[in-house]
């Protein structure tokens, strides 16, 4: 395939006119990626909802990257994933830090 010109390029991904997605973006960095937590639970708090129907997505970096994989599987039962997610936080540290 050769282009003349850009426009005659087709498009990479076909127009999209839905509702706006909903991404979840959690922060890396230690100590904050544990914060994001209690921020996740306030969520579900202040919205009466699990996260997993607030948002399409949840994406993040190093430790926010892992507290988003738990919001992606457990965010449809309210308070799951935060639970889930400290839990498997918890046994990570101890497996990986000494005491």
């Amino acid at each position: 395939f050769k282009a003349n010109s850009i426009e005659s390029l087709p498009p990479a991904l076909p127009s999209y006119t839905g509702r706006p997605l909903n991404i979840l973006c959690m922060d890396g960095g230690g100590i904050r990626g544990r914060n994001l937590l209690v921020v996740v639970e306030e969520i579900e708090a202040k919205m009466g909802k699990p996260v997993g129907q607030l948002f399409d997505l949840a994406g993040g970096t190093s430790i926010g990257g892992c507290g988003a994989l738990f919001v992606n599987k457990y965010g449809n039962t309210m308070g799951e994933a935060a639970r889930m997610a400290r839990e498997a936080l918890s046994e990570l540290q101890t497996r990986c830090f000494a005491d």
